[in-house]
């Protein structure tokens, strides 16, 4: 069975406190055990960094989902293909 994978970049729109950061991590993590979708998420200098893998209608429709939020912008898709195996464990 293949996992596709997509790791995007983007910019945040405003700067986060650790506060609203560890909101979005517990959000993001409950959505993506719900939708059994792994991956990782960085945030840095006002960028973020994202892989996600999983089914690739749920991979597709989550990036949508994260392309509409108004707190980033400037998204960048750096990799979308299907693998043997998920890079982190779901």
């Amino acid at each position: 069975m293949s996992v596709h994978q997509l790791i995007y970049t983007s910019r945040a729109i405003a700067e986060f406190s650790d506060t609203v950061l560890l909101e979005i991590l517990g959000k993001a993590q409950t959505n993506n055990e719900h939708l059994k979708l792994s991956g990782f998420l960085v945030f840095h200098r006002g960028s973020f960094m994202q892989l996600l893998e999983g089914n690739e209608n749920e991979v597709l429709a989550m990036y949508a989902r994260i392309q509409r939020d108004s707190r980033h912008t400037d998204f960048k898709k750096l990799f979308e293909d299907d693998v043997t195996e998920r890079a982190m464990p779901s």
